[in-house]
């Protein structure tokens, strides 16, 4: 493999530095000591769908036009995927140039364009999403057992959490090495989810945090062994926790001086808790709508999910 890059979403040195100065993370220390880092800014706004399309295809959100985790046209909505990403992905570049890809989880990569190599979409595609080629999910886990978008149902307990983070951040490491073997891809490219999320669900618990970036160190390791690539990157779409400086709220500054109001009592506007709520237990108990139509929408799963970890439509 001639390049690799490994994506930590929510990665940042304060929570990086002092995990490796504990001796937690052994591979990645490995590649700042023999690499060069530094702090990179994200783009705004600073969220996974509209930061990680920016990183692949290298122009910001005005040029590849996804800003949110939902889109909206008049009052019908949609949860943003890879047909609103307006400009070509890195992988569709080297494809152009005959180079082969293995991307797996990049957020908004659902459905993936078909380019020589091997696409499994992550982030906001649904738990069984489309895969490139056609079948290469079913592929996958009859290669390494299972795999997931998204965590099982879990235990609400450090455990619990701890087990579950593992399983899935196990999966993305397994299901890239097995193509990569299969492939021998030019490009590979692999992103972790879970060091975001921990931090939604265990923002205070830090042996959790810990035991989700040892897990990805782990994996991060065995695919540095098995792919052996010439080029190693390490990249995050932002950082997380608190920040400094100042932010300016347009609403709030034009509501407090009287030139706007919130109307309240509009219809088709969703909310991630209302949909969380009402649309995924629906799905669960099996039930349907007035129209007939079984469950939740995959939009709704998703935007269930979303709600899961604490994240608002907006």
């Amino acid at each position: 493999m001639e390049t690799l890059l490994i994506g930590l979403d929510a990665a940042c040195e304060s929570v990086l530095d002092p995990l490796v100065e504990e001796g937690r993370l052994p591979n990645l220390e490995r590649l700042l000591d023999d690499g060069v880092s530094g702090p990179l800014e994200s783009q705004i706004p600073p969220w996974t769908p509209s930061a990680w399309p920016s990183l692949y295809t290298g122009v910001n959100p005005g040029k590849h036009g996804v800003f949110s985790f939902l889109k909206f046209d008049g009052y019908d909505w949609d949860v943003v995927n890879a047909t609103d990403v307006r400009e070509r992905t890195l992988w569709e570049i080297l494809d152009e140039h005959g180079k082969s890809s293995v991307v797996v989880n990049a957020p908004v990569t659902s459905p993936p364009p078909a380019v020589d190599g091997a696409i499994v979409p992550g982030y906001t595609a649904p738990e069984d999403p489309d895969c490139h080629p056609e079948g290469l999910l079913d592929e996958v886990r009859e290669a390494i057992g299972d795999y997931r978008v998204y965590a099982r149902d879990h235990e609400e307990t450090s455990r619990g959490y701890v087990d579950a983070y593992r399983e899935l951040i196990g999966m993305r490491g397994e299901a890239f090495r097995y193509l990569a073997r299969t492939r021998d891809p030019d490009f590979g490219f692999v992103q972790f989810q879970q060091t975001d999320t921990v931090f939604h669900e265990r923002p205070d618990d830090d042996e959790v945090v810990a035991a989700v970036y040892e897990a990805v160190d782990e994996q991060i390791g065995e695919i540095l062994a098995e792919c052996d690539p010439d080029t190693v990157i390490v990249a995050s779409d932002h950082g997380i926790g608190e920040y400094e400086g100042y932010e300016f709220r347009m609403n709030d500054y034009l509501r407090e001086r009287g030139y706007v109001e919130t109307a309240k009592g509009g219809e088709g506007m969703p909310t991630w808790s209302t949909i969380a709520d009402d649309s995924l237990k629906q799905g669960k108990q099996g039930k349907t709508d007035d129209d007939g139509d079984d469950g939740p929408s995959a939009a709704e799963r998703a935007l269930a999910l979303g709600a899961s970890v604490g994240l608002t439509s907006q």
